[in-house]
C-alpha cells in the first residue's frame, strides 16, 4: 500500500501533530517517566502502556478550508461530508474541549 499514490485506505492508522508531545503526556498518566519513554521508543519494540485516562480523542476529519485566502479542497474519501448534520453537533462540548 505505501507505493501507492493515493493512500488513503490504512489499517486504521491516525497521523497526529506533536505526537511526541501527546505520548508524554498519557505515559505519564501511566506512570512512565521521559527516560522509560525514551528507551522504549529506542528499543523499537512494540510496547503496551497502562493508559487509564477517561479524555475524550476527538478526531479533526477536514476536506475543506481557508488557506491564505483561497479554498482547499480534498476528496471526501469516506463520504462524511454528506452525512454530517451540522444541527446535531453540541457545539458547546466542542468549544470546550478545543480551548
Amino acid at each position: 500500500m505505501f507505493n501507492r499514490k493515493n493512500r488513503a485506505l490504512s489499517s486504521g492508522c491516525v497521523r497526529i501533530e506533536k505526537s511526541d508531545q501527546l505520548a508524554s503526556i498519557l505515559l505519564k498518566e501511566a506512570g512512565w517517566t521521559e527516560t522509560r519513554k525514551n528507551t522504549v521508543l529506542a528499543s523499537k519494540k512494540t510496547t503496551s502502556a497502562p493508559i487509564r485516562s477517561d479524555n475524550p480523542v476527538f478526531l479533526y476529519y477536514v476536506t475543506a478550508w481557508i488557506e491564505n485566502g483561497n479554498i482547499v479542497n480534498l476528496p471526501d474519501i469516506y463520504g462524511y461530508d454528506r452525512q454530517i448534520n451540522l444541527a446535531e453537533i453540541n457545539w458547546d462540548l466542542v468549544k470546550k474541549y478545543l480551548q
